[in-house]
């Protein structure tokens, strides 16, 4: 992030926020002299338990929790530039919606996303759906019953969330062909270049778009599979 500037961002948002841990946390790492934005689409119940800042005093950055959607969340920012996204186990296609949103957010200097929850992303929302037809995969064919298909996307998926496993007798990995053919080691290493894959396509997304970006490992695999995180930068 070091193109953003020798100093400190001038807002933080946290896309899909939830309970704003990580919000808090960067609240906190800067000394509460940066401005938060804890974003989520859910409206907060009065029975939540959150990690929003009780205290915010006269002299902290503003802390704001705002109920909006990650892929237009640009039209509420009030800055032309210095604003970093973070987001930590943003789920499914919430991910593909949230780079849209830093993309077309002119005011996003920056960006640090970590992707999860695999299973629940759909093709329709995918980030670049064109990437993976470029490498071979996701070309709608002719079924045996008639009718357009594609069971490659849904494959990957399936083949991520085999990644994370390392139990070959969980009911899931037992009743699949492809188990049985190709073996408990040979499926999760191919689940560790599906999701090299679809993360490739993300961060392509990015850099058609004008961020330099690239993928990293933020923690060990032992403590969470979900281990792997986009950052951009935008060029200006």
């Amino acid at each position: 992030m070091a193109r953003v500037g020798a100093e400190a961002p001038r807002t933080v948002v946290d896309l899909g926020a939830g309970k704003a841990l990580l919000s808090r946390c960067c609240y906190e790492a800067f000394a509460r002299k940066v401005r938060v934005v804890a974003l989520d689409r859910r409206t907060v119940d009065a029975r939540d338990a959150l990690y929003d800042p009780p205290d915010v005093g006269a002299g902290d950055a503003a802390y704001a929790r705002v109920v909006g959607d990650v892929a237009d969340f640009g039209a509420r920012l009030d800055e032309t530039s210095g604003v970093v996204c973070v987001s930590k186990h943003l789920c499914g296609s919430a991910t593909d919606a949230a780079l849209a949103g830093v993309a077309a957010a002119a005011a996003v200097d920056a960006c640090v996303l970590a992707p999860c929850c695999h299973q629940k992303a759909k093709k329709r929302d995918y980030a670049n759906v064109a990437f993976l037809e470029e490498a071979g995969f996701c070309r709608e064919h002719v079924g045996l019953r008639g009718g357009a298909q594609d069971n490659d996307f849904r494959t990957l998926l399936w083949l991520v969330q085999f990644s994370k496993s390392d139990n070959p007798q969980a009911w899931e990995h037992r009743r699949r062909v492809m188990t049985t053919i190709l073996g408990f080691a040979r499926c999760r290493d191919l689940g560790l270049k599906a999701r090299r894959l679809l993360e490739e396509g993300r961060l392509r997304y990015l850099r058609d778009r004008g961020f330099e970006a690239t993928l990293v490992r933020y923690v060990d695999a032992a403590t969470t599979p979900d281990n792997l995180a986009i950052v951009g930068v935008r060029a200006r």
